[in-house]
């Protein structure tokens, strides 16, 4: 992936600041606080994992879950993993080994190989690791599978979103299992400023673009150290004990497949599709797919770009690219008029990229954190480029409980695996009518 400064995607978290929005009480009883208010000011500028630096990792650190970053955006900490798994060597009927977080839930995104994937349900022999928590997941623990439990395969493509407190583990993987998973983390658990050691010397290179005056903010601190070990608080935040302080999170895991997705890139080809809201506790999460086509823009043209209040955004490029722009002043800015929220992205704004804005290409297989608030847009895409975007949303502006019409219709098999005994939970939900929230 090659940066610029203006414009580009890829696996991306942002941060978007912004000087206006109001407090305001939701009907689930939390309250909006202006962006910004409250918690510490989200960074100005987004952060990227490139393809090759993933690849870079897999060849030469091949084992077990690797965190790659964890950002501080301002209202939570956001950690971004990379996970892979060799054959689990078991036999059908043998006891599957599960996981569970107290604080940390994840939202996996398969990237090679597949598995059966189970989720939720009792957790027998339910043990806690009492030691410093980690820097993937924080403190949690593990067990055996039981009791409504969920069994699914999972291959390329597919997402699993798997809230705090949810048992999670793996079976019948014949070959190997590669997944991203993407770690809101509102109790600040996991370390801030972290970055895996490798990426710290593979910082990829910056190319400027006419159109904003003065050096762009590049990768947002890739060059900082690593955390000490030990530091799980970042600045100030309260750990509130799993639970406290906000609705309990659901007991069950929720499901996007490739095949979904594929279904609504071919069928439904608009802009941006937030396929689920689902309420995980202490915030809501969405997660989107976007196909974007060529831009018929030159170079040297303005870069329009895009700002959300309070919604920051993950990209997952899924093919091909472009240029993406994001940070820096945004020039002719405007809002959305204050009116009601889309269920994308919440309120938000617009305008045209200005002085300190970045760009890079970004292609297949680059990850991008924008930070709420952060400016970012698309040029020079020549023929298309689609991602996924996962939406963390502490003030919860996005509908809890949306599922995206088509994937009502498109309940996937649930895989009989003798070791449960009663029927999975399903989908979370998936069969439900749109808004009430999941079950």
């Amino acid at each position: 992936m090659t940066k610029i400064v203006a414009g580009g995607f890829a696996v991306l978290i942002a941060v978007v600041v912004s000087a206006s929005g109001q407090n305001g009480a939701q009907p689930n009883g939390s309250t909006i606080l202006t962006p910004g208010y409250g918690q510490g000011a989200p960074p100005a500028y987004a952060f990227d994992i490139t393809k090759a630096e993933i690849d870079l990792l897999l060849k030469d650190h091949p084992g077990g879950d690797k965190q790659m970053r964890v950002v501080d955006m301002g209202k939570y900490n956001e950690g971004v993993g990379l996970i892979y798994r060799g054959p689990t060597n078991d036999k059908p009927g043998d006891p599957i080994h599960v996981l569970y977080h107290d604080y940390t839930p994840e939202n996996y995104l398969i990237i090679s190989g597949g598995g059966v994937l189970t989720t939720g349900g009792v957790i027998d022999q339910k043990t806690h690791s009492d030691g410093v928590p980690n820097v993937m997941n924080g403190p949690g623990g593990g067990g055996i599978a039981g009791r409504g439990a969920y069994s699914r395969k999972v291959s390329t493509g597919d997402i699993i979103i798997v809230p705090t407190g949810v048992a999670h583990g793996w079976s019948q993987i014949t070959d190997h299992v590669t997944y991203l998973s993407f770690r809101p983390d509102p109790d600040r658990v996991l370390p801030a400023g972290w970055v895996y050691p490798t990426l710290l010397k593979n910082l990829p290179e910056q190319i400027t673009i006419p159109q904003p005056q003065g050096p762009g903010r590049g990768r947002g601190g890739a060059q900082g150290q690593a955390p000490p070990a030990g530091s799980i608080v970042s600045g100030g935040a309260p750990i509130l004990a799993p639970g406290q302080g906000a609705g309990a999170p659901p007991v069950y895991a929720f499901d996007i497949t490739k095949a979904e997705i594929d279904m609504i890139l071919k069928n439904d080809p608009g802009t941006d599709r937030q396929l689920r809201v689902v309420d995980m506790g202490k915030f809501n999460e969405g997660v989107g797919v976007i196909h974007r086509g060529p831009t018929n823009d030159k170079p040297g043209d303005p870069i329009r770009v895009l700002y959300h209040d309070y919604t920051p955004e993950n990209y997952y490029i899924l093919s091909g690219g472009g240029i993406l722009t994001t940070g820096g002043v945004i020039e002719n800015r405007r809002g959305d008029g204050g009116g009601v929220p889309n269920v994308m992205n919440g309120p938000g704004g617009g305008g045209i990229a200005g002085r300190g804005a970045y760009s890079r290409r970004v292609s297949a297989g680059d990850i991008i954190i924008i930070p709420r608030g952060v400016a970012h847009g698309w040029s020079q895409v020549t023929d298309h480029v689609d991602y996924l975007s996962f939406r963390p949303d502490p003030d919860r502006v996005l509908p809890a409980g949306w599922v995206y019409p088509m994937l009502l219709k498109n309940l996937p098999e649930e895989v009989k695996t003798p070791q449960t005994q009663g029927p999975g939970r399903g989908r979370g939900g998936a069969q439900g009518q749109t808004p009430p929230s999941a079950r």
